[in-house]
């Protein structure tokens, strides 16, 4: 049964073929999944899945909390993903917020007023 790995800390512009390059000496990786930040393309964290159970915990015991590149390596078992059903607007608060624009909005113009010469 395979096993999917948690890694973060890996170095922001860090490639797919780093990754695996990483964690190939404890095992042979089924898939590798990096996370990106949408706005700058930096790496955020990665998945990496092993065939094995017994080669993910080597994976996990060899690289947890190494130094790799000047940050601290966390490699943890990945957790399935939580159920969401939220999408779209919460229902319990409304779409867009409400309230208040800010300032005054009680009528007003241009404050010209016709009775002026």
């Amino acid at each position: 049964m395979a096993k999917k790995l948690f890694v973060a800390g890996i170095a922001s512009d860090a490639t797919e073929e780093q990754v695996r390059e990483m964690f190939s000496p404890y095992g042979n990786i089924v898939s590798v999944f990096m996370v990106t930040d949408r706005f700058t393309g930096n790496v955020r964290f990665a998945f990496v899945e092993f065939e094995t159970e017994e080669e993910a915990q080597a994976a996990k015991t060899a690289l947890a909390n190494q130094d790799v590149n000047g940050k601290k390596l966390t490699v943890d078992e990945a957790r399935p993903p939580r159920e969401r059903d939220d999408r779209g607007p919460r229902q319990d608060r409304g779409g867009f917020g409400g309230g208040s624009y800010g300032g005054s909005h009680s009528g007003g113009g241009n404050n010209y007023r016709s009775d002026r010469r």
